[in-house]
């Protein structure tokens, strides 16, 4: 499954987006939403989406200046864009074709060619994962046998290297099966070519688990690469692989999901916003210290707590400013600030203007 991100400043579309089709079935997971770039881009450094839906025109920084931060910022991941505009504004077509996006689609637009923008976008990802195992490259002693190994594309998407670095843990336990399954289907003297192979991959989910594991323990890694040395049998490959999914399982859930809880902390600032929100009170909603929850959102969204608070609580102001008639005093109450004072000190601080020229402008 691919995760999506939708960034639209109009409340209305956002929500018709999440519901005009059946993400599920297109194995699409919306991962996060925003209604400007700049909260869309710190979004998108937490969340790491597969694809991201976006609107051109959104006040603040826009969809093109959005995705070009995306690209420079994110440059390890060929996230795949969707740029959604209602004008056919050629200096926006020219800007989304430098910037690789994956299409352009132009309001109104039907849900048939949102869904076929969408297969469009997955079968990019699709070949984004086959071109970054490509990258990790076989050593040279197995190159005169990459035919044999890649004999089933669909064998390479589901390559253990390339699952580890994915944001779902429980499909990096199915892969490890679907490599496996693939690999007893060859006859016995490919055996060799599997134990050379099988050292190599252990050694790279030790270097990985290195990477993600803040805590608890990896021995069972090295461990397993001296006796994989030792398999000589299919049987014996199966067993010692079976043992090693076993161990990776336990691993994996005994350790909490740092950006499952970087995502639930979002949702709650979301939903939230207008509300007293202290880092006492988010980290008793999720359960953590106040301390340890301060040091993993900077960590992973690279920002502090308090400062994506006030850019969200900033963003839904932005949006009562441009869409109604309500007094400052009004929105200020209604995005989180009892003190109008302090609130539009605070606005003009992070938009560059007051609150009123704002709406004027």
């Amino acid at each position: 499954m691919y995760t999506m991100m939708i960034v639209e400043d109009e409340t209305i579309i956002r929500e018709g987006l999440k519901s005009c089709l059946d993400w599920h079935s297109l194995d699409i997971e919306i991962i996060g939403e925003a209604a400007d770039g700049a909260a869309a881009l710190q979004l998108a450094k937490a969340m790491l989406p597969d694809i991201v839906l976006t609107d051109v025109v959104m006040y603040g920084m826009d969809g093109i200046e959005f995705v070009s931060r995306l690209r420079e910022e994110l440059s390890e991941k060929q996230v795949q864009v969707i740029l959604i505009s209602g004008h056919e504004n050629w200096s926006y077509i020219k800007s989304a074709l430098q910037l690789q996006v994956t299409d352009y689609l132009l309001k109104p637009f039907d849900t048939a060619e949102l869904e076929q923008v969408i297969h469009k976008a997955r079968k990019a990802c699709d070949a984004e994962r086959e071109r970054r195992l490509w990258e990790q490259g076989l050593p040279p002693h197995l190159q005169a046998e990459q035919d044999y190994f890649l004999e089933r594309k669909a064998a390479l998407e589901t390559a253990i290297i390339v699952e580890l670095e994915q944001n779902e843990r429980m499909n990096r336990i199915y892969s490890v099966r679907l490599y496996f399954d693939w690999f007893r289907k060859f006859e016995r003297n490919a055996v060799p070519y599997l134990q050379a192979f099988c050292g190599i991959l252990l050694m790279q989910i030790k270097q990985r688990f290195a990477q993600l594991a803040e805590s608890g323990s990896t021995d069972f890694v090295a461990e397993g690469i001296e006796a994989m040395k030792g398999c000589i049998t299919d049987e014996e490959l199966e067993e010692f692989m079976v043992n090693l999914l076993d161990h990776l399982a336990e691993f994996i859930h005994s350790k909490p999901d740092q950006r499952r809880t970087i995502r639930s902390i979002m949702e709650l600032i979301q939903s939230f916003y207008m509300e007293e929100l202290t880092i006492s009170y988010i980290a008793t909603k999720v359960h953590l210290s106040p301390n340890y929850l301060a040091t993993l959102f900077k960590k992973e969204v690279g920002t502090t707590l308090n400062d994506y608070v006030t850019a969200v609580r900033i963003s839904h102001a932005k949006r009562l400013l441009s869409e109604g008639n309500l007094l400052i005093q009004e929105i200020a109450e209604k995005v989180g600030y009892k003190d109008v004072k302090y609130f539009t000190k605070l606005f003009k601080k992070e938009v560059g203007r007051s609150p009123r020229a704002y709406r004027e402008q």
